[in-house]
């Protein structure tokens, strides 16, 4: 985890794979065809926003890998639910 840095929260770094930014058009498609791409394009953000904020704190901790400091957590905003890795520190 981060500390601070001059009075303002630190940001931690999201990333993913190509792969997984496909997918993630892909069920774009899918909530614009089955008419919830708002609610699609709202939670976005918002998760995006919860992981670089407190990557932690976002969903339930459902597996730990000690030895190289990652814990996977599975969270989500309706209608998303995604499966993350953290490294801890």
């Amino acid at each position: 985890m981060t500390g601070e840095g001059n009075g303002r929260p630190q940001k931690y770094r999201v990333s993913f794979s190509s792969t997984i930014g496909k997918r993630m058009k892909e069920l774009g498609d899918i909530a614009a065809w089955s008419g919830r791409l708002d609610e699609f394009s709202r939670a976005l953000p918002r998760i995006y926003r919860r992981l670089r904020e407190d990557p932690l704190g976002f969903g339930e901790l459902t597996q730990r890998f000690p030895h190289t400091g990652v814990v996977i957590h599975v969270g989500g905003v309706a209608p998303i639910t995604v499966r993350v890795a953290i490294h801890e520190t």
